[in-house]
């Protein structure tokens, strides 16, 4: 069976379901499923990553690459 086969039949049994609880099962494992899979993409950073991202911010900041929080929230328009 295809991918798209697959996706439209469970399209059709999602239609079907008259019962909510049993929606909301679906929908939280759905849920859980999608973080699962996003949090296994994740790689963590090397202790030397970490360092040098910190070091690019710093000099970012020595160099006045940054907005004010006050800035923000005038162009947000808060």
């Amino acid at each position: 069976m295809t991918l798209e086969l697959r996706k439209f039949h469970l399209i059709e049994m999602i239609m079907a379901i008259r019962d909510e609880s049993l929606l909301d099962k679906y929908e939280d494992n759905l849920r859980k499923a999608r973080v699962e899979a996003y949090e296994a993409s994740l790689k963590p950073m090397t202790p030397e990553e970490y360092r040098k991202r910190i070091l690019d911010a710093e000099e970012e900041i020595n160099a006045g690459k940054f907005i004010t929080i006050e800035d923000l929230q005038k162009e947000m328009g808060n």
